[in-house]
């Protein structure tokens, strides 16, 4: 058997790029033709109108028609998103996978051209929004440290005293203070709040005193600097935009921090690449603290005889995303095309005693019956938005996560978590994900290292329902003290590498537990007996734990090379109990642990689709793009202007 011959040469396409490659490579997109034809779909065009009028009754003045035409929109969309069917497959798409990857690899014109479409556009936004709030915005004082805090003192749209005029008025490096109000909810209802400092502090009295609704008039905030704006202490909900990224909060410049916010309910529709719908950050990075984003949707329809990319709640195009003892829950992607991290997609991801769960990428799903075997139902083949998914809740270049949980996801593949460029997994939970493959993990990386975690109850009707390496030449797999078991499969239930040849991935590390693994030798202590795990469960710190039953082989049979001070619930429960660690994210404390109560949080039932001829087709051209090692994610060395 012969090792890859390619070397390790990193993931150096944009995102937008490799998006198009990925359509290409299920043959759901075509290179504009000479006649560049659009699809006559009336329906469509009449809702593009629509927008069109209401920018302009906006722009205008006239709240009457924007409310009239607001109430319009909302029909169309309706109908739109009713009537649509699966997306098309070219015949004979996988056999042209290869020719396809090597058009796009040779065509550099082409990913020059994508990359100044998708900056031209985001200008073209930037510009319309400076043109429409010009008149409104005063004369910046330039003097240095003249720093102010702002009082909102009522929940108007605007006018003296109002969260619109504060903003309109403050300097760069102020604060708009919302503590004091009497009132609960400010309704933006002359579109959303124009920021154009480049550091802008927004703080509420807390994400359950105070909601900022956009009331689908528009994002709650446009972000034009090239600093930071926070926003603690408020909920943001209701936020739209029509035909590009950024549902809630839009940033083209600067960085999107958040502390104890929620974002809800916002949503992005059109008909090219968007995402976003509760941050998009073009350049910056997103940043959470004790926050939640809930509830938010993105919808990318095909117009042009082109299949677009639906991408996540946090979007930061070609930043990062930091979670700190937040959650990311219960969002879509999907639409006509390809759908990507409908949690979160970003060049890298890390998470701190966080929760991702219940988000969905594409919508290749049936409800499950009571029993697996009522759970492998067809997927009917009108459904609408029968869209390909990767990454249900996180899809990204580098990912670290730590101490924190990714359950209930679900895409075509890699329901939980896509980490492309490297992972670094350590006491960590992935649970209850499904997918038609690799339901779990997907590991496109070349660096992989996995600690004190456990990886469980994750469902596949395909391969792989636990975790699927694929990586080139020279990469490196490394395990300790890690439970992969329990998961669901046709194949390689647990563990599967994917190679390009014949060869073995061979992981290094000791003291792990692993069901079954295919194409994998694992060290040579590995145990495989049933670690009898109990349900996923509240189990005593910020995230939800498989605890170990008694008699669990797991138990003092583990290590704790990473040197963790504790298990993944963090505070009081210490790492070590007894005469050695225990496998997995969760460590016996000898008592100490508490037993799940009434209240006690218990996973949503599982979506977990089936296989047909269909979808294992564009399952295959899928996944064997992660053979192009060309890939995803890249140093773009791209910031800040």
């Amino acid at each position: 058997m012969n090792q890859s011959t390619q070397s390790h040469r990193g993931f150096r396409m944009t995102p937008l790029a490799a998006g198009m490659a990925v359509v290409f490579a299920v043959g759901a997109f075509c290179l504009p033709g000479e006649s560049g034809a659009k699809v006559q779909d009336p329906a469509r065009q009449a809702l593009m109108a629509k927008r069109q009028e209401l920018m302009q009754s906006r722009i205008s003045g006239d709240t009457v028609a924007a409310a009239a035409l607001r109430t319009e929109l909302k029909a169309l969309h309706r109908d739109i998103r009713g009537k649509q069917a699966r997306p098309a497959v070219a015949s004979g798409a996988k056999a042209s996978l290869s020719s396809l990857r090597d058009t796009l690899a040779q065509r550099a014109d082409l990913r020059a051209q994508l990359r100044e479409t998708l900056e031209a556009k985001s200008l073209r936004r930037l510009e319309t929004l400076r043109a429409r709030w010009a008149d409104a915005t005063p004369a910046r004082n330039a003097a240095a440290g003249s720093k102010a805090v702002i009082q909102v003192t009522n929940c108007n749209d605007d006018g003296a005293g109002s969260l619109r005029d504060a903003v309109a008025n403050a300097n760069t490096g102020d604060e708009i203070d919302l503590t004091s109000l009497a009132c609960s909810t400010i309704t933006l209802t002359s579109g959303g709040i124009w920021v154009d400092q480049d550091d802008l502090t927004i703080t509420g009295p807390g994400a359950g005193a105070l909601t900022i609704d956009a009331d689908e008039n528009g994002t709650v905030f446009d972000f034009a600097g090239t600093g930071t704006l926070s926003i603690s202490g408020a909920t943001l909900t209701n936020g739209y935009y029509y035909d590009y990224s950024g549902g809630a909060i839009w940033a083209k410049y600067g960085d999107v921090v958040l502390q104890d916010a929620t974002i809800s309910n916002s949503e992005v529709f059109g008909y090219s690449d968007i995402g976003g719908a509760a941050v998009f950050a073009y350049e910056g990075s997103i940043t959470l603290t004790n926050s939640t984003v809930t509830g938010n949707d993105v919808f990318a329809a095909s117009y042009d005889e082109q299949s677009p990319i639906a991408s996540g709640a946090l979007v930061s195009k070609y930043g990062s995303i930091t979670l700190t003892d937040s959650t990311v829950s219960g969002n879509t992607a999907y639409g006509d095309g390809i759908a990507v991290g409908a949690g979160m997609f970003a060049q890298s991801v890390t998470l701190n005693r966080s929760t991702v769960s219940g988000n969905r990428a594409g919508s290749a799903v049936t409800p499950p019956g009571p029993t697996q075997q009522q759970k492998a139902t067809q997927v009917p083949m009108g459904s609408p938005y029968l869209s390909l998914g990767l990454g249900g809740g996180i899809l990204s270049g580098v990912a670290s996560i730590t101490a924190s949980t990714i359950s209930g996801n679900e895409a075509l593949a890699g329901a939980g978590l896509v980490a492309l460029s490297s992972l670094d997994l350590v006491n960590s939970t992935i649970s209850g994900n499904a997918a038609y493959a690799a339901a779990g993990v997907i590991a496109g990386a070349d660096v992989v290292t996995l600690a004190n975690s456990t990886i469980t109850a994750n469902h596949a009707m395909g391969y792989a329902g636990g975790m699927a390496f694929k990586y080139s030449e020279g990469g490196s797999v490394t395990m300790n003290s890690t439970i992969v078991s329990g998961n669901t499969g046709a194949l390689a239930a647990d563990l599967m590498f994917d190679p390009e040849n014949e060869s073995l991935l061979v992981i290094a590390g000791a003291a792990n537990l692993v069901g079954d693994a295919e194409n994998i030798t694992l060290p040579g202590d590995t145990l495989a007996a049933d670690p009898l795990l109990g349900a996923l469960a509240n189990n005593g710190g910020p995230t939800q734990t498989h605890a170990l039953g008694a008699g669990s082989p797991a138990i003092d049979a583990g290590n704790n090379v990473a040197m963790l001070a504790t298990d993944q619930r963090g505070g009081v429960y210490s790492r070590v109990m007894g005469a050695a660690a225990d496998i997995g994210a969760f460590e016996v404390q000898g008592g100490a642990d508490p037993g799940p109560g009434p209240g006690d949080y218990q996973p949503a039932p599982l979506n977990v689709p089936t296989t047909s001829a269909w979808a294992l087709g564009l399952l295959g051209t899928l996944l064997g793009f992660f053979g192009w090692r060309q890939g995803w994610f890249a140093s773009t060395n791209r910031r800040r202007e």
